[in-house]
Order: structure tokens, then C-alpha cells, then sequence
């Protein structure tokens, strides 16, 4: 169901398998679904886009997608599975290092409009999720760019 049907969000989280867990993008996901969970969100885990667009496609829907992207072949790879899908989330946040797949998710913002994306360098993840999380509880639909 999607926010307007109930009080917690449905948030996916990708991180992808090939994630080691000593790598920054991964400990920060793994904080950000403590952090979700802990306050009272339905979080579904997927580690391949298989998975994902699996969770993504769940009638229930999903409110969030989170993830992190560390190369142009891992955000087209995500742009790829979104704009495959019929059902969106209604945002989507992504963390990356300064350039790290910068081009494709320019292609993604552009591409599966009116889907909200949240482009967030490491290593705010849990800042700027506190933020969108806001944004959900106001109800906003401007959202800077």
C-alpha cells in the first residue's frame, strides 16, 4: 500500500551482492535500514536487480527505494530495471561518491519522472534519508532538485 493508506513507508533497500561489508557504501546501507526499521518501516533487503525489480513490482508497492551506486555499469543497470517497471516507488534515493555513475543518473532523474529522485554523496546517507523521510510525513510534492 502505498503512504496515503498507512502510517510506515515501504522501502526497498539494493545492495548489491558484490558489496563487500567492509565497503563505506554498504555499512552506511546497512544504518540506514537499522535506522528505518527501528522506526517502524516495512524494509525488504534485495541484493541483485532481479530481487529488486521483484520487490519493486510487489502489489503492495513500494513508497522508497535506497541504494548506492558506485559506477556508471551498476546506475544504468538500475535506471535499466526502473524504467522497466509499471509501478514505481514514489522516491528513490541514491548515494554515490563524487562522480560515481554521475551520467546515468542523470539519464534516471530524467527517466522515470514523476519518480522523485534523491542523489546523495557519501557519507550523509542517513541525513539526507532523514530528510526525504520528512518529506513523506509533509506530504511534499516540490522537492529540490
Amino acid at each position: 500500500m502505498k503512504r496515503s493508506d498507512q502510517s510506515s513507508l515501504s522501502v526497498v533497500v539494493f545492495a548489491p551482492t558484490q558489496s563487500a561489508a567492509s565497503d563505506p557504501s554498504y555499512t552506511h546501507l546497512v544504518a540506514a535500514v537499522r535506522m528505518l526499521v527501528e522506526m517502524g518501516h516495512r524494509v525488504t533487503e534485495t541484493d541483485t536487480l532481479r530481487d529488486l525489480a521483484g520487490a519493486l513490482t510487489d502489489p503492495a508497492g513500494a513508497d522508497l527505494l535506497v541504494t548506492d551506486v558506485r559506477s556508471d555499469a551498476e546506475a544504468s543497470a538500475l535506471t535499466s530495471v526502473l524504467l522497466s517497471l509499471t509501478a514505481r516507488p514514489t522516491r528513490v534515493v541514491v548515494t554515490t561518491g563524487s562522480n560515481e555513475g554521475a551520467k546515468s543518473l542523470v539519464t534516471l532523474r530524467e527517466g522515470i519522472r514523476p519518480v522523485h529522485v534523491h542523489v546523495i554523496l557519501r557519507p550523509i546517507l542517513i541525513h539526507g534519508l532523514l530528510h526525504v523521510l520528512r518529506q513523506f510525513e509533509q506530504g511534499s510534492q516540490t522537492v529540490p532538485a
